[in-house]
């Protein structure tokens, strides 16, 4: 079988507030963010299929601990991943108003001039997957306050919170993914959906040799 790798679109988290809309993220797509926010649907054979956001956050080039990719690859930022598998969810998508475009922050580009804005509401009694929460981190003063110390980012939410929602918008440029939300993404995945061996909680099962504290701190 092929292994299909997890499909992503940079975007942004919308919030309506009560100073009005404001945005989390959104670098990659022309809003004046200092992160990058993106969206993904995975549908890979070792990996409970679903939905996911994800938020990245630059590590510190002058951190003393390296961290890296399975593949050994260098790993330059934290990647908080909130994981919505199918089933929990439905998804609703609509063009972005002029209205709600004006109300934001200018971009720093014009295409596509269209946007569409996806809204996910989890399931009565379900809950996000959330990845990336307590790894290590050394970033700059203001990641390393909302990551290590729960300060507001962008002065919505702290990144707990922003986990534990149950009801996330997305704000996107062009309008492709219209029929995927308005649809809640029915056609990009298998049905039936099949159980991950040996969970369906959507982890590869890893075994490893059982370490004393000590051997550990050696």
């Amino acid at each position: 079988m092929t292994r299909q790798k997890a499909k992503s679109q940079e975007c942004a988290l919308l919030y309506d507030t009560d100073s009005g809309l404001r945005l989390i993220g959104g670098q990659k797509i022309g809003y004046p963010a200092n992160h990058r926010t993106q969206f993904y649907h995975v549908h890979q054979a070792n990996r409970r299929h679903g939905v996911g956001i994800r938020i990245l956050f630059p590590r510190s080039p002058d951190s003393a601990a390296t961290f890296a990719r399975v593949d050994g690859s260098p790993c330059a930022a934290l990647s908080i991943e909130i994981r919505l598998p199918i089933g929990t969810w439905t998804s609703t998508a609509d063009v972005a108003s002029d209205e709600l475009l004006a109300a934001l922050p200018p971009r720093s580009t014009t295409k596509p001039a269209e946007m569409c804005v996806l809204k996910f509401k989890l399931h009565d009694g379900e809950q996000a997957a959330v990845d990336g929460l307590g790894i290590p981190f050394i970033g700059n003063d203001e990641d390393d306050g909302i990551v290590n110390h729960g300060h507001l980012m962008g002065g919505v939410m702290s990144l707990r919170d922003i986990c534990a929602q149950t009801e996330f918008t997305l704000l996107f440029p062009g309008l492709f993914l219209l029929p995927k939300g308005r649809t809640s993404f029915s056609k990009d995945f298998p049905n039936p959906i099949q159980d991950v061996f040996p969970y369906s909680a959507g982890y590869v099962y890893l075994a490893f040799p059982r370490l004393s504290p000590l051997t550990c701190l050696q």
